[in-house]
């Protein structure tokens, strides 16, 4: 038998080379074609994947839009509450025909307070933009999230709201009772826009030198945690990492220099016609109703939630948790 088959292939090598390059084609093309079904089905259930995720991510980012703006306005009160000037402005009205000491020093007063309502209002609603984006990525691109957890994650936020925004304004008030530009200010002085924006940039410098925006989660505090929340303060713990991260405080920056430049553009209603500047009297009353948010014009947090920035560190965010192995999150 292997007599004949030895005689069989040296009669016709080939043949059998021909026969052996076509099976080997055959087994080719179908192995190819298995792993190109492979490829594809991997590709498409990427594609869904990606389409899922950015789907979900987009959910919640309307949602953490929608809790911005309603926190906004706790927050504009807040800021209302803890700066005050209705006592003050009683007291210019009470001593308005006298215009003595007490007149000039309820003015005094009163160009104090506006000014920290101003410096105030932008560093609460940027903080609170990132606080809430932060905090809402990380939940949601974890995969176990729930409603109770998304619920639960808004509570640094909320506190905020409060506590966080309470001392925000204690240490803008400082900054700007500090101030020189803002001490050299007088009633009767005309302002330009350019001597306003120096005014307010004096009060961020001084804000720097122990700069509230380099540790956000302390301004956000919340409770103790029980075993009920352990899931929760696992993910706030990574959260406040981010938070405290270079990146963050690089955007939050941008947001407040953002958000300064935007209150001078809000003063310019003040400056009629080809007006160079007018009386630091007619910029007060701007100043002070910037926080009472009127309708009909545009605010800085509608300005925030469409910056392209903080789209872009919230998408990573979510990346980054999302990307977690299963069993990394569940731990």
């Amino acid at each position: 038998m292997f007599r004949r088959v030895r005689s069989f292939v040296s009669r016709h090598p080939k043949k059998l080379a021909a026969v052996a390059v076509v099976a080997a084609g055959v087994v080719a093309w179908r192995y190819a074609k298995r792993r190109l079904i492979e490829w594809q089905e991997k590709e498409s259930e990427r594609l869904i994947e990606s389409a899922r995720r950015q789907a979900h991510f987009e959910a919640t980012m309307r949602t953490a839009d929608a809790a911005i703006e309603a926190l906004g306005v706790s927050v504009a009160q807040r800021i209302c509450q803890c700066l005050d000037t209705e006592d003050v402005i009683a007291q210019l009205d009470a001593n308005r025909d006298k215009k003595g000491p007490e007149w000039r020093e309820a003015w005094t007063q009163l160009k104090i307070l506006v000014v920290s309502r101003a410096v105030a209002l932008v560093y609460c609603e940027s903080i609170l933009t990132v606080l809430m984006r932060v905090h809402l990525a990380a939940v949601a691109g974890h995969t176990a999230q729930g409603a109770a957890i998304e619920e639960a994650h808004l509570a640094p936020c909320q506190n905020f709201a409060s506590a966080g925004v309470t001392l925000i304004c204690k240490a803008v008030l400082a900054a700007v009772k500090n101030s020189d530009d803002v001490a050299a200010l007088s009633l009767g002085q005309k302002v330009s826009l350019e001597k306003l924006e120096q005014v307010l940039w004096s009060v961020q410098t001084l804000l720097a030198e122990e700069d509230p925006l380099q540790d956000l989660p302390s301004l956000a505090v919340s409770g103790p945690v029980t075993l009920e929340t352990a899931e929760v303060a696992a993910l706030q713990t990574e959260a406040a990492e981010i938070l405290r991260s270079s990146e963050v405080w690089t955007v939050s920056s941008s947001c407040v220099s953002r958000g300064l430049a935007f209150t001078v553009d809000q003063v310019a209603s003040a400056y009629v016609g080809q007006q160079a500047s007018v009386p630091l009297a007619k910029v007060v009353p701007v100043l002070k109703k910037l926080p009472q948010r009127p309708n009909g014009h545009v605010t800085f947090l509608s300005v925030l939630l469409a910056d392209e920035k903080l789209k872009s560190l919230a998408a990573n965010v979510y990346e980054a948790f999302a990307s977690q192995p299963a069993a990394t999150q569940a731990e």
